[in-house]
């Protein structure tokens, strides 16, 4: 659980995974900058998952046998692991992080220097030659071509060009959905905004008593909810919200689109892909146990990067309250004391046999 915990968090707040990207785009915010709040917005929601994890393997333990039927049968499994792996011809760990530190490490770069050419006596950097150069293989769409040929020329080295060009379809297939929604989601906006609706919604949603950073957090957790993806949520989200609060001053842009993305966390439960591969590695059937299993640290991760990006915009942007942060955390309270009504299907002790 604390291994898929952190793996789902900063699949949905840090670049370059496609949902941050796009809403990044769609918001028009520096993906260094998002980057960064992410990983920093993304620590504590992975801490209470963990948390979380410790607590349920001691409440629960029986969650965490029912994973291993016996030790016979894990050590068959392991065996046959290792007499796969001997037939394989394996990278290293070094190689096997390229594609994925790599783009990292160059847009990070790129966020660090745009910054500091900012700053005062330091305004000559933007005219560096190798600034301008790391600026350029910085920019994502460039940072992730390099992660893609390192990862073709490095990982399978084994494979001819026809075999590589099929796992690059194989790719473009999944991230077709992806592309749809982006593109369908800057589509909507540009409408919202040239036709002036717009402007209509942000004048009825400024008199709303909620703040405005909370627009594309509800709107994320509603969709997350309706249809299961946190992909489409979050751009759903930034789609139709960037224009809207585009129109009212002070907005945090930054601080939304990562209220986009934290919302997109909500309640992981039967729509969604990954709650089905959690439970069926742990073993469990039962409905109150998955819930338990997946539903609730994702929304504990929700809540804490809710509160978390409301605390910011309280400290560095504008139109904020106190009841901002208070709210994912009553939710979550809610959702907690809902679940725990629920009988929990454990299985009973085995009945003893009289002689």
């Amino acid at each position: 659980m604390a291994l898929a915990g952190g793996l789902v968090v900063t699949h949905h707040t840090v670049p370059p995974t496609p949902g941050p990207l796009g809403v990044a785009g769609l918001f028009g915010v520096d993906i260094g900058a998002m980057l960064l709040t992410g990983m920093c917005l993304a620590v504590p929601c992975v801490i209470g998952i963990v948390l979380y994890a410790q607590w349920l393997d001691k409440k629960y333990p029986e969650f965490g046998q029912q994973a291993i039927k016996s030790q016979d049968e894990l050590q068959v499994t392991y065996e046959q692991y290792l007499k796969e792996k001997e037939g394989k011809v394996l990278p290293s760990l070094t190689l096997s992080l390229l594609p994925i530190l790599v783009p990292i490490v160059l847009i990070f770069c790129k966020a660090m220097l745009t910054t500091l050419a900012t700053f005062e006596g330091f305004e000559s950097l933007s005219s560096n030659p190798l600034v301008q150069g790391i600026g350029f293989i910085g920019t994502p769409i460039i940072a992730l071509a390099i992660s893609v040929l390192l990862a073709v020329y490095t990982l399978v080295p084994h494979l001819d060009r026809h075999a590589t060009a099929e796992r690059l379809e194989e790719g473009l297939q999944s991230a077709g959905i992806i592309l749809l929604v982006t593109g369908a989601g800057g589509a909507l906006g540009a409408v919202l905004r040239d036709s002036g609706a717009g402007n209509q919604l942000a004048e009825q949603i400024a008199g709303l008593p909620i703040s405005p950073i909370l627009i594309p957090f509800i709107v994320a957790t509603l969709v997350r909810l309706i249809q299961g993806s946190g992909t489409v949520a979050m751009v759903t989200a930034a789609s139709i919200s960037a224009p809207i609060l585009a129109q009212i001053p002070g907005v945090n842009m930054l601080l939304a689109a990562q209220a986009a993305t934290m919302g997109s966390l909500f309640f992981g439960y039967f729509n969604d892909s990954l709650f089905w591969v959690v439970n069926r590695m742990m073993g469990i059937s039962d409905v109150k146990q998955q819930m338990i299993v997946w539903s609730i640290p994702t929304t504990i991760a929700w809540a804490i990067g809710g509160t978390g990006v409301a605390l910011l915009n309280l400290l560095f942007g504008s139109g904020g309250t106190w009841f901002d942060p208070v709210l994912p955390l009553l939710v979550l309270a809610l959702i907690i004391w809902g679940v725990r009504r629920q009988p929990l299907g454990l299985p009973g002790p085995a009945p003893v046999r009289q002689p």
